[in-house]
C-alpha cells in the first residue's frame, strides 16, 4: 500500500514518520492508494480529495486542531469528502454527528502531537502566559488583553506568538514560532513548560496542550463579531465550543482570577482531566499513533 500525507500543525508528524519507516509513503498523491490530509473542506487539498474519490483511492482526513471542525457544522455545513474522519475525542465525534455526519465515519483516534510535549519544569518565579487569539490578521482583543498582563507586576509575564500574525513588539517577553514549521508544537511546549497560568481569548489547540499538561488556563470573556473562512462568528458562536475546563472571566477581572489560579492551581484539575479524557481520548500519543495506523493499513 502506497500512502500519501499532507500535514499542517505538525499533527500528523509520527504517521508520516511510520509510514515513511515502512517504506510506503510516496509524495505524489497520484501514485498513492491511500491520502491522508489535514482538511478537504476548501481549496487544492479539496479538489485533489474530490480527485482521488473519483480514481477510488481511499481518503483519510485528520483532525487539525481541536474542534476544527467548522467547515462542516452550520451554518457553512460543507460536506465530508474523506471516507474516514480521524477525531481526537469523543466531543469532536459528537458535535459532527450533529451535523449529519456518519457515525460509523468518524473513527476516535487521539492526537499524536503531544510527543514533542514533555512535563512542567519547576522553577521558583510565578509565571503567567499570554496565548493570543490566532486569525488571518491580528485582533484588537487581543492587544487589549496584552495591555491589561503588562500591568501586572506579581508575576513574569511572557507571550506565544505567530510570527506573521501577531506583532512582536505589542505583546510582552514573546515567544515566536511559524505553525507551518516543523519545531511549532516543540516551540509551544518550551513556552508552556515554565507556566504557571495560561491566558488566552477562547479555547483551541493551545488551550488543549495547556489541561494535558495541568497548566490552569484562562479565557478572557471578550470578543465582537468577525469572518474567518467564510462564517461570521458572533460571541455566542465563539464561546459554543468552550469546555468546562478552562475559566471565563472578564477583562477587567482578570488579574483578580489570575491571582486566584496562581494561589490556587488545583481548583479546576479534575476539569482538565475530564477534558484530557473527553476531548483527546486519554491524552496518549502512542496509542493514537497505533490507532491512526489502523485506520489507515486496517
Amino acid at each position: 500500500m502506497k500512502v500519501a500525507i499532507y500535514n499542517f500543525n505538525n499533527i500528523l508528524d509520527e504517521l508520516y514518520k511510520a509510514v515513511r519507516d515502512r517504506g510506503d509513503y510516496v509524495s505524489d498523491w497520484q501514485q498513492a492508494d491511500t491520502l491522508v490530509v489535514w482538511q478537504d473542506a476548501v481549496g487544492v487539498l479539496s479538489t485533489m480529495c474530490r480527485q482521488a474519490k473519483e480514481m477510488g483511492k481511499k481518503v483519510v482526513v485528520a483532525e487539525h486542531g481541536l474542534l476544527s471542525i467548522n467547515d462542516y457544522i452550520p451554518p457553512l455545513s460543507k460536506p465530508l469528502i474523506g471516507d474516514v474522519f480521524m477525531a481526537w475525542g469523543q466531543e469532536t465525534k459528537d458535535w459532527l454527528i450533529d451535523a449529519n455526519i456518519p457515525e460509523d465515519v468518524v473513527t476516535i483516534t487521539g492526537t499524536t502531537i503531544f510527543s514533542s510535549m514533555g512535563k512542567r519544569v519547576p522553577h521558583e518565579e510565578k509565571r503567567v502566559l499570554f496565548a493570543p487569539r490566532h486569525w488571518h490578521t491580528d485582533i484588537p482583543e487581543n492587544i487589549l488583553v496584552a495591555k491589561m498582563l503588562k500591568t501586572y507586576d506579581k508575576a513574569y509575564v511572557y507571550s506565544k506568538i505567530i510570527l506573521g500574525e501577531h506583532d512582536p513588539f505589542e505583546y510582552p517577553n514573546p515567544i515566536m514560532s511559524e505553525r507551518d514549521k516543523n519545531n511549532h508544537i516543540k516551540l509551544c511546549y518550551e513556552a508552556l513548560k515554565h507556566a504557571d497560568v495560561v491566558v488566552g481569548i477562547g479555547e483551541g489547540t493551545f488551550a488543549a496542550l495547556c489541561y494535558w499538561m495541568d497548566i490552569p488556563y484562562i479565557s478572557v470573556d471578550l470578543w465582537h463579531p468577525k469572518e474567518l473562512l467564510g462564517k461570521v462568528y458572533t460571541k455566542e458562536d465563539f464561546f459554543a465550543q468552550v469546555s468546562t475546563a478552562c475559566k471565563i472571566v472578564r477583562l477587567k477581572k482578570l488579574l483578580e482570577v489570575i491571582d486566584y489560579e496562581l494561589e490556587h492551581p488545583e481548583s479546576m484539575a479534575e476539569f482538565r482531566r475530564c477534558f484530557v479524557q473527553d476531548y483527546l481520548d486519554g491524552g496518549d500519543p502512542k496509542l493514537a499513533l497505533e490507532k491512526q495506523l489502523e485506520v489507515i493499513y486496517g
